[in-house]
């Protein structure tokens, strides 16, 4: 499962009113204004991966290291959160892979690496890139992938997502860049 800037039950990411659950194979991520926290019985079970420990995390990062895309349509039947180039949650899953789904959120096979993905997306081989506009063999792919991974900059269009680099920037957009740069997506 994927936790995404998610609010439940008393305002943490995940919340449990009765029983218990177990989170394996799970990615809670939020940004640096709001808090991971469980609520309820919750149960940390192996292979997650969270924005901080209070869910009993054995991997913590931060959420710039994560490097998320944005919540679209990548195949199957409900939108899902990519996972980018480099983000600690590819090919993470440890030990006899029992907390491993056999497909992800989308049917993809799992793994497609050397070990699972952790959360509800499993990364094809790639890389791939983010954005229709930005091959991977351009000039400057790995930096615009690293802006837009850190939030930003999320293109100049979403169905296809673009990033427009033979655009002009404005002032406007560049306070934008640098105010997200600083004090992040929030």
């Amino acid at each position: 499962t994927t936790f995404f800037n998610n609010a439940a039950g008393d305002g943490g990411s995940v919340y449990n009113e009765s029983g218990s659950v177990t989170l394996r194979n799970s990615l809670l991520a939020v940004d640096i204004f709001l808090m991971v926290n469980c609520g309820g019985s919750i149960i940390a079970g192996v292979d997650n991966i969270a924005t901080d420990t209070t869910c009993a995390s054995s991997t913590p990062v931060s959420f710039n290291q994560l490097k998320l895309g944005t919540l679209g349509n990548y195949s199957g039947s409900t939108q899902t959160i990519p996972l980018l180039a480099g983000s600690p949650a590819i090919d993470h899953v440890s030990g006899d892979g029992a907390s491993c789904p056999t497909t992800d959120q989308r049917g993809v096979t799992r793994p497609q690496g050397s070990a699972c993905d952790v959360g509800a997306y499993e990364k094809l081989g790639g890389p791939y890139p983010t954005f229709a506009d930005v091959p991977v063999d351009s000039f400057g792919w790995a930096h615009i992938e690293s802006i837009y991974a850190a939030g930003i900059t999320g293109g100049c269009t979403t169905s296809p997502l673009n990033y427009c680099p033979g655009n002009p920037v404005t002032r406007a957009q560049m306070a934008i860049f640098l105010l997200r740069a600083k004090y992040g997506t929030g």
